[in-house]
């Protein structure tokens, strides 16, 4: 039986935070046995490892330890995870480290860490944590033993989302998207992170938190819900698979008031984006209207569009009438979940399509770039 059985998702963190800092103080402690530490390595450590070493060792040689206490000692500050900061180290530490919580990971047996009611599991992914509600276990195992549940999705990303840009990311959902996005983007880029259900919102707080994006203002979490007016509206959970919610009537659905937005009006400070990923269950129609004016003023954006026409028809959309408006705004490919790469898809193809992430670019951009290679050819 796991050790996190039966434990909030506070204990969780708690427990999971005494154990990460004793393994990284032990690969601290053997790097400080391999080399001599130079207050600029102790100061380095201090900051990967969210520690303090011993005052009186620090900067001493071989024999300066960590000094790393539980969760609970006197004195001991509030849990703070240092996990999604390790990217920004050196290559040899990224891989000491990663192997340490790897093997961290199996130890503490993290994704059958369900408490019995109420709960959380915590995955440790792509050397990031999340809290995913016990009762979606089927998307946390999914997490642990698969990894991402659209790879090429975010393959593609990685290539193409730079430091400093700014990204509105719709139907955040547990942040899967949200905290990789959050590390391509910094320093100086921003994430909005929209997601409407509450009970969901509460673990994509914490998972941005966690890993280390809240306390630099990298992301932000809108409590709402995107659509093409604002007011109150109905919002269907499925708390089985919160992946299911949408504004749009569905069968054995949950149904709670939200609030629902046009973005243009909410992130009315924004003037210009790179990208906006928009993944509703249908209504994304909806959305796209009402950040038309975020689209116009961002000439040059990337939008990753959820394609599923059965969930539009559900929605009352006229799908080919649609997509016809989208032809006449945006150049269309599909990405491969496979590999990350992009493709030109036909209507026939987008209409025998269960789902599929599209890339959209307005016209006038895409023409632009056209014609920069003519003139340079």
């Amino acid at each position: 039986m796991s050790k996190y059985q039966n434990l909030s998702l506070a204990e969780q963190f708690a427990e999971l935070h005494t154990d990460t800092s004793k393994a990284l103080a032990d690969l601290a402690t053997q790097l400080t046995e391999q080399t001599k530490i130079s207050r600029r390595n102790t100061q380095l450590l201090e900051a990967l490892l969210g520690i303090e070493l011993d005052e009186g060792a620090a900067g001493e040689g071989p024999d300066a330890v960590a000094s790393v206490g539980g969760a609970g000692d006197s004195g001991q500050q509030q849990p703070t995870f240092a996990m999604g900061r390790f990217a920004e180290q050196s290559e040899q530490q990224q891989q000491a480290l990663m192997e340490h919580l790897t093997v961290l990971a199996g130890k503490m047996d993290i994704a059958s860490g369900f408490s019995t009611a109420g709960g959380y599991a915590i995955v440790l992914l792509d050397g990031y944590l999340y809290a995913i509600r016990e009762q979606e276990w089927r998307l946390a195992a999914f997490l642990n033993y698969r990894g991402y549940p659209e790879p090429g999705t975010l393959t593609f990303l990685r290539r193409q989302v730079e430091p400093g840009q700014k990204v509105i990311d719709v139907g955040a959902g547990y942040g899967i998207l949200t905290v990789p996005v959050a590390r391509l983007v910094e320093p100086g880029g921003k994430v909005w992170a929209v997601e409407a259900d509450p009970e969901v919102r509460v673990a994509l707080e914490g998972n941005v938190k966690v890993n280390g994006f809240a306390e630099k203002g990298i992301v932000t979490v809108i409590p709402v819900a995107a659509s093409d007016k604002d007011g109150q509206a109905t919002l269907y959970i499925h708390p089985a698979d919160s992946g299911q919610n949408s504004l749009i009537p569905t069968d054995g659905a949950t149904q709670i008031s939200v609030e629902a937005v046009k973005l243009d009006d909410y992130l009315s400070e924004i003037t210009a984006v790179e990208w906006a990923i928009i993944d509703v269950g249908g209504a994304e129609p909806n959305v796209l209207r009402g950040m038309s004016r975020i689209i116009t003023e961002s000439p040059g954006i990337g939008i990753i569009l959820k394609w599923q026409p059965g969930k539009l028809l559900n929605a009352g959309v006229d799908v080919n009438a649609w997509l016809g408006e989208l032809r006449a705004q945006f150049t269309i490919q599909a990405i491969k979940e496979e590999d990350g790469e992009t493709w030109p898809v036909s209507d026939q193809e987008l209409l025998g399509i269960g789902s599929v992430n599209l890339l959209l670019r307005p016209i006038s951009a895409s023409a632009a770039a056209a014609t920069e290679v003519s003139v340079a050819e």
